[in-house]
């Protein structure tokens, strides 16, 4: 298991059907990249790293394009 859930970064990839994100964005990543805001729903911090999912303490991490909410430029 890789640990850590928060991170600073900048993206070196991105897939062919990516919008919204280009190679050069600085990204940032929160602890539960599902919850959007509010009372954290049930099975909302399922993809908490480090906790359910592999963590960032990592040179390089995948992340899907749909959790854009959590990253800022």
């Amino acid at each position: 298991m890789v640990v850590l859930a928060d991170m600073a970064g900048e993206i070196v990839q991105v897939g062919d059907l990516v919008t919204g994100w280009k190679v050069g964005d600085r990204v940032s990543s929160g602890f539960a990249p599902d919850h959007l805001y509010g009372v954290p729903l049930p099975g909302s911090t399922l993809g908490s790293g480090g906790a359910h999912v592999d963590g960032v303490l990592t040179q390089y991490r995948a992340f899907s394009s749909h959790v854009g909410h959590i990253f800022s430029r």
